[in-house]
């Protein structure tokens, strides 16, 4: 399985940034609404493929198109990823929004222990303990780390 490049994560985080803002300002966290703000600033993106790939852009036709009609990914790996990440980043911003929630713990399926990427991700301490990032940080997953959850962790959870 492909990695992103570094211009990629930076375009999925940048799309990340702008469609939370986008929800905060709104005050209506819907996953629709946040996937159009993110397409619109090139947050789908496929592992290793130019930004003008026709099948990028497929991709996030099929992102917006799923949203609307209420589908699901019908057996596409890059849809099904992409409605995860959409999902995880809608509930995250509105999560945001809470003074108590400090950040949130990533959690792992058991496939995705079996990838080291995943696994190191684990390990990584941002002063609220392992594996937890603060609550304004974008965390771009890598493709192997599909089905990953991040629980909100309020500060008297923290680890001292």
């Amino acid at each position: 399985m492909r990695d992103y490049t570094s211009e990629q994560i930076d375009r999925i985080r940048n799309a990340v940034a702008e469609a939370r803002a986008a929800l905060r300002t709104r005050r209506r966290y819907d996953p629709l609404e946040f996937a159009r703000v993110y397409v619109a600033h090139d947050g789908v993106q496929i592992p290793g493929e130019p930004p003008d790939s026709p099948a990028r852009i497929r991709l996030a036709e099929a992102l917006l198109e799923a949203l609307a009609e209420g589908r699901d990914a019908a057996g596409n790996p890059g849809l099904s990823h992409e409605l995860e990440r959409v999902r995880t980043e809608t509930r995250w911003a509105e999560a945001e929004e809470s003074d108590d929630i400090v950040g949130f713990r990533l959690e792992l399926p058991p496939a995705a222990l079996l990838e080291r990427p995943c696994r190191q991700l684990l390990k990584l301490d941002r002063g609220l303990g392992p594996a937890v990032f603060p609550k304004t940080q974008v965390v771009v997953l890598a493709p192997a780390c599909g089905g990953a959850r991040f629980v909100p962790v309020r500060e008297h959870e923290i680890e001292q």
